[in-house]
């Protein structure tokens, strides 16, 4: 069994033949085409989030500010009142840390307490959230942490976020979207589509470092990267490839 992750920057064949327009000159109109500065309530751009000189770990950080936010909205708090609540900020905390060394390969003490300025560098990042939110419908349309069933050797995952019928994928890095994000939204489209559970019409990505988004309505995302084929046989072949027995795991990693 292997992660979304390890499928979507893996199997470089397949996808070619998969989606043959997913090229960097093609990640790189899409950037320039779909790119988005998140607003304020006043309707001016938001400034990146800058690192701070004492952030040990920028993966814990981002992965506070995820949770941060994920509580907030599950309570009907603003993120600065959760932020304010120890007990919600310790919570974050230990969720960030245990998620970091699970998934990034990373060895943070599990015991790690994030410095004022980790901590100060987290809110902002959340407040983001709030930002993003409020741009795309209220609070009672966002939802956090959708589990989608896994298929073959690709194991259960969770898309990050999602608003409405927008699925939406969070990068909080210092760079552009890449073409291996995109291969890994459409693993969660495709998935999700098999399982029946939802077909999303939109879908996306947010950075809250960069203060940016994209969103895409789901069947042109396709018919672009793929050449003109449907979404629904695009998902397909996805699926047939994960769940093929052909496929040598060992080889590829």
């Amino acid at each position: 069994m292997i992660t979304e992750r390890m499928l979507a920057d893996s199997f470089q064949d397949f996808w070619k033949e998969l989606l043959p327009l997913l090229t960097p000159s093609c990640v790189h109109l899409l950037n320039r085409g779909y790119g988005m500065h998140l607003l304020n309530e006043y309707g001016v751009a938001l400034a990146p989030v800058e690192s701070r000189e004492q952030t040990r770990d920028s993966a814990v950080v981002s992965e506070f500010a995820y949770h941060l936010a994920k509580e907030a909205f599950s309570l009907s708090l603003s993120v600065q009142d959760a932020f304010n609540d120890n007990d919600e900020c310790n919570k974050a905390q230990s969720r960030a840390v245990g998620l970091v060394n699970m998934y990034e390969g990373a060895s943070v003490p599990p015991d790690m307490v994030l410095n004022v300025a980790e901590l100060e560098e987290g809110l902002e990042l959340a407040l983001r959230y709030e930002a993003f939110v409020r741009h795309f419908g209220s609070a009672e349309r966002c939802i956090f942490q959708i589990p989608i069933q896994g298929a073959g050797f690709l194991r259960a995952c969770e898309a990050d976020m999602a608003i409405g019928d927008c699925l939406i994928e969070i990068k909080t890095v210092k760079r552009s979207l890449a073409g291996k994000d995109i291969r890994q939204l459409i693993i969660y489209l495709a998935l999700s589509a098999a399982s029946k559970k939802t077909i999303w019409q939109h879908a996306g990505f947010f950075n809250p470092r960069r203060a940016s988004y994209h969103k895409f309505r789901t069947t042109e995302l396709i018919e672009l990267l793929s050449g003109g084929k449907s979404t629904v046989d695009v998902f397909a072949e996805l699926i047939d490839f994960i769940c093929s027995s052909d496929v040598q795991l060992d080889s590829t990693f």
